[in-house]
């Protein structure tokens, strides 16, 4: 295609990293839902709709002995995914620019993990069997597929703004829609919105949110704007995956199968009632206004086991969400049975309360280790170690395993820890500034941090960091110790290029021997650190 018909060559599409897309977290849940996926550390994937690389750039440097490959219809994006490539020196991965009607997947191969991340729904009609053909015929046979797409009923409201915002384009005689004239359209809509109190009018406020606090203006236009945008209910995206050959495995974020935001009360009694997991389902996004999915498909007869069990969480790797949620301490009477502790890492509501030592030893470890992930035996076995230094060892390991193996698949399904089949290597944030070895992040993260202020970190998430942060990315190449750092750091300080401001605002005088230029160092790699970037 040509940049006269293909809108992606017009405003290439801003990519991100994705987490749920991550080969680790969808393997994570496969093996809970008892199956085998690949290894991920040696696992072959395929991201259709790659945009520039930025979800498989961060695979690809932490794996570097998987394989990837990139498919997407825009030869501007496949261009500067294939600069990066060069400039980043990789080998395990390569890009192609391809229309997917037109794509043999005997010549692709077979992959352990796909990923069709935002495409679905903007695919014109003959092109969504092709894509679900082209997973299908290229996923090994314990491979797992991953697709977004946009939901009923959901997308009622959200298909309203996206036709009046074509409508109101379309008004300015331009040959593509413009976006500039979208957002003015939403200003607008949102300003006369703000004078109105009705259900409907708060309603729309909620919707417009969603596109005012998006500031890449390719998001828009690909989201809102594009020719394709058809969103369908859950039951008939699994019902055209079935006649494909495909399955329904569950979604990647396994809370989101558990009808939030819906009363346990009709939970329960829908549960009841309804035994097929996608009809059930559907009843939740009916109640829910569910308006997207990320949904995990498996081959057709794949024997998929919904009964969590405990050891399913056996051979898995765990991690927290913060170093912060566990309220408690490490008393004896703190861990002990007789004193009900709650654990809540984020502010989403979701918490976890409990009297087992076990557990909230365990949970201390984690906040501990964060953000490294670990082993769940070696979980297992440093809590105890713990308790016994408390005398609250009394419990067999066998009993041990199974009740924090409960508890924690209790956590993840309200999605207040990771789990992911693979570890990382990540510096934990305590003990930081004690290690004797030099700190580095890796190449793709410098490669980012030269040109801009997004970041993945090793969690696979975007961070938008500050220019003295940058700088210091720059740096951290494991070349260069404490002092090493402290001489850099002042030398852009002395030189104009960052300036360090006292509590007031006001910037400081700094001189080399400064304890204000060692806090800034400090405060710098703390942060680092606790964002997942440090290895």
């Amino acid at each position: 295609m040509n940049t006269k018909t293909n809108p992606y060559d017009l405003i290439p599409y801003q990519g991100h990293p994705y987490p749920t897309t991550h080969p680790g977290h969808m393997a994570a849940i496969a093996t809970l839902f008892g199956l085998s996926p690949a290894a991920v550390e040696q696992c072959r994937v395929l991201e259709i709709g790659c945009a520039g690389g930025e979800n498989l750039f961060p695979l690809a440097t932490t794996c570097p002995n998987a394989q990837f490959v990139g498919l997407d219809y825009s030869q501007v994006q496949i261009t500067a995914a294939q600069a990066t490539q060069r400039e980043l020196k990789l080998n395990n991965i390569e890009f192609q620019c391809a229309n997917l009607c037109d794509v043999d997947p005997a010549k692709l191969g077979q992959f352990d993990y796909i990923i069709a991340h935002g495409i679905y729904s903007w695919l014109p009609s003959e092109a969504q069997p092709a894509l679900l053909k082209l997973c299908k015929e290229c996923l090994s046979e314990n491979g797992v597929t991953f697709i977004s797409y946009n939901t009923l009923p959901g997308w009622h409201t959200r298909s309203m703004l996206r036709d009046f915002m074509l409508y109101h384009a379309s008004s300015f005689g331009e040959s593509s829609p413009d976006v500039s004239q979208a957002k003015a359209l939403l200003e607008f809509m949102s300003t006369d919105l703000k004078t109105q109190n009705t259900p409907y009018s708060q309603y729309l406020r909620t919707e417009i949110e969603r596109f005012t606090n998006e500031t890449d203006d390719s998001y828009l236009a690909h989201e809102y704007l594009e020719a394709h945008n058809d969103p369908l209910y859950f039951g008939e995206f699994v019902a055209r995956a079935r006649a494909t050959g495909l399955d329904y495995l569950g979604e990647s974020e396994l809370f989101s199968m558990l009808g939030i935001g819906i009363s346990d009360e009709a939970k329960s009694r829908l549960s009841i009632d309804i035994k097929d997991i996608v009809r059930l389902e559907q009843y939740f996004d009916f109640m829910s206004n569910r308006g997207f999915r990320m949904t995990l498909l498996v081959h057709q007869n794949t024997a998929i086991s919904r009964q969590i069990t405990s050891e399913r969480i056996f051979p898995l790797w765990v991690s927290a969400l913060t170093n912060t949620g566990f309220q408690g301490g490490e008393s004896t009477k703190a861990l002990s049975s007789n004193s009900n502790q709650k654990y809540q890492p984020v502010a989403n509501g979701a918490f976890l309360n409990t009297t087992s030592p076990i557990v909230k030893a365990t949970l201390l470890l984690l906040e501990e280790a964060y953000p490294a992930n670990i082993y769940f035996e070696k979980l297992l076995l440093s809590a105890r170690e713990r308790l016994s230094k408390v005398h609250l060892d009394s419990v067999t390991l066998d009993q041990d395993r199974i009740a924090l193996a409960n508890a924690l698949i209790a956590a993840y399904s309200v999605n207040i820890i990771e789990l992911r089949t693979a570890s990382t290597k990540i510096v934990p944030l305590k003990g930081l500034h004690t290690r004797t070895q030099n700190l580095s992040v890796n190449k793709q993260v410098r490669l980012q941090a030269s040109k801009g202020h997004l970041i993945t970190n090793l969690k696979h998430r975007h961070i938008k960091i500050d220019e003295p942060m940058r700088e210091i990315l720059l740096l951290l190449d494991g070349t260069r110790d404490r002092t090493m750092l402290l001489d850099a750091l002042y030398e852009l300080v002395d030189s104009g290029v960052l300036t360090i401001r006292d509590d007031k605002g006001k910037p400081q005088k700094i001189k080399r021997t400064s304890p204000e230029l060692d806090g800034a160092l400090t405060t710098i790699l703390d942060t680092l650190a606790a964002w997942a970037m440090l290895e």
